[in-house]
């Protein structure tokens, strides 16, 4: 019998260090993601013991397509993971094997390679080999983790940044167009946001948008520099991932305080061999 996703996310607690930014996103989405969108696969080695898990999850980002995100010891655990997940079904654990379990998803245990013929996928760059054996990728970026150094803060006071609402509760923050209504407040449209990826009790991912005609004048700095005061307020450390090449981002979180902690994530999109490739890509 499969077990109940409360049961996975205690079985799976010592593969992931929730004070560790490089294992930041895999904690979010394997622990806090909400229950009712998260489907966790969990690999035991010969013992029991949990080595490996798979958090497969309903995001915002794409309607049709999960988002994955992986925690393993070896490459070979996380091949494992990805078998199970892109099979027929998650075996039942046979007692003093290794075995994979599904937790937690709201239509059954039951998981079809139709589920994953497209995905949306974060995993460390170290499992890279395993995710090849099984997706095509495409719109591959590896980020590197930046973190904000409190000490090392440095906020930007701008006051053409004003707060907006999100369907998800967190804010984000906004530079509009410099048209003004009556109230002598910026409006038109954004060309400059920043706002929360996804949050756990420890970290949170930083995002940062900026419309072409608008960039090298320090906007996106005063964004993201609310977006970071904002959460430093609710006790929780900012992320921030940068492309590796993107240098003019690595710039803006340095100047800001951040910090390369050494951590590299694959984002990418992944169809899944023999399966047809979606129409468009989210992964920018």
């Amino acid at each position: 019998m499969s077990e109940s996703l409360i049961q996975s996310r205690q079985a799976i607690q010592h593969l992931l260090d929730r004070h560790a930014p490089g294992d930041a996103l895999a904690t979010y989405y394997a622990l806090y993601h909400p229950e009712d969108r998260t489907s966790l696969l969990v690999h035991r080695d010969e013992s029991g013991r949990a080595d490996g898990l798979l958090a497969i999850c309903r995001t915002g980002m794409d309607l049709f397509r999960p988002l994955l995100a992986m925690q393993a010891e070896t490459v070979e655990v996380a091949a494992e993971l990805l078998s199970n997940a892109s099979g027929p079904a998650a075996p039942e654990p046979e007692e003093g094997g290794a075995t994979g379990t599904r937790s937690g998803d709201p239509a059954g245990s039951a998981s079809s390679s139709l589920q994953l013929a497209a995905a949306i996928i974060a995993v460390p760059l170290r499992l890279r080999a395993a995710v090849e054996a099984f997706f095509a990728i495409s719109a591959e970026v590896i980020a590197s983790i930046y973190q904000l150094k409190p000490q090392r803060f440095r906020p930007v006071i701008n006051v053409l940044v004003t707060r907006a609402p999100t369907p998800g509760g967190d804010p984000r923050f906004v530079i509009r167009e410099q048209s003004f209504d009556r109230g002598a407040r910026p409006a038109g449209p954004a060309v400059a946001t920043a706002g929360v990826n996804w949050r756990s009790p420890h970290f949170a991912e930083i995002y940062a948008q900026v419309v072409p005609k608008a960039r090298g004048r320090g906007l996106g700095k005063s964004v993201v520099s609310a977006a970071s005061t904002w959460l430093l307020e609710q006790h929780v450390t900012p992320l921030y991932s940068v492309p590796d090449t993107n240098e003019a981002s690595a710039r803006l979180a340095s100047s800001l305080g951040y910090e390369d902690t050494g951590a590299r994530t694959l984002l990418c999109d992944g169809v899944l061999r023999g399966a047809s490739p979606p129409q468009q890509s989210v992964v920018e």
